[in-house]
């Protein structure tokens, strides 16, 4: 979990994908590959039709999204709508799955010559407003918008987005914020929010406890948030060690990014 001034972050999508040369055995061993893995992992089925562009697959047991082509595969696992952040045994999970199927898809389509290797992870801040989550990166100091921007176009700063690229030893990070509003169509419960269990003549356990997941539930899905997407990846990278880069990736950002964020004053 990280956390920024005391603000637990909502840990809301994960992404690892691998880009490569060579790859058009995809086109002689796509079917072959796809029946190995549903045999090796009944948890993956096809999610659409195959196709010469991709083959997408789905796991029943999570949801993780797996594709694959001539150029890239990659893994992704989102946040359901209205359902709880992403969690260590989330990061855990989808680790193991792309450890597994993209090992296997490697050796199954001989690749050997990869251009890019990337886990890309999404943190969602709470937020009142679109105002209030501008608010937040300004006052959050990670980045500095030169206060003679807004005055020489004679306004004010309404949103902003900010982007850095850090290079460190052994792979680069790129970082991005900016201010979300997520239109999402989805019954979190609120109206449970509005009872108060004391007043209920039969039934207090269950109306407290609903109370209880569907605040938990508000709070994970937030109409509004600061947004922060991080990217750790390595270009050209001799071989992939799939759970080693997750597993370091996820743990450097968790350590440095709490460090990024300094309070103002």
């Amino acid at each position: 979990m990280v956390s920024i001034h005391k603000t637990d972050g909502i840990l809301h999508k994960l992404v690892f994908e691998v880009r490569y040369r060579f790859g058009f055995t995809y086109l002689d061993r796509c079917g072959r590959f796809i029946n190995r893995v549903m045999k090796e992992m009944p948890e993956w089925v096809l999610a659409s039709d195959v196709s010469p562009q991709g083959a997408p697959l789905v796991s029943l047991k999570n949801g993780t999204r797996f594709s694959f082509g001539s150029y890239k595969y990659d893994f992704s696992l989102e946040q359901q709508a209205g359902g709880d952040a992403l969690a260590a045994r989330d990061v855990n999970a989808f680790r193991d799955q792309v450890g597994f199927a993209g090992k296997l898809l490697q050796d199954e389509m001989a690749l050997t010559e990869f251009t890019r290797v990337g886990f890309r992870v999404w943190y969602l801040f709470h937020a009142n407003s679109k105002p209030h989550s501008e608010q937040i990166i300004r006052e959050c100091g990670f980045f500095d918008t030169s206060p003679s921007v807004a005055p020489a176009f004679g306004g004010d700063v309404e949103a902003q987005s900010h982007t850095v690229i850090i290079k460190s030893p052994d792979r680069s990070y790129r970082i991005s914020i900016n201010g979300v509003e997520r239109q999402m169509q989805v019954d979190l419960g609120e109206a449970a929010l509005s009872l108060k269990p004391r007043t209920l003549s039969s039934g207090q356990k269950e109306a407290l406890l609903a109370k209880m997941k569907a605040t938990k539930r508000v709070k994970a899905n937030p109409e509004f948030a600061m947004m922060i997407d991080i990217d750790a990846f390595i270009d050209d990278p001799h071989d992939i060690d799939h759970r080693d880069f997750i597993e370091r990736s996820m743990a450097f950002i968790e350590e440095g990014l709490p460090k990024a964020f300094r309070k103002t004053a």
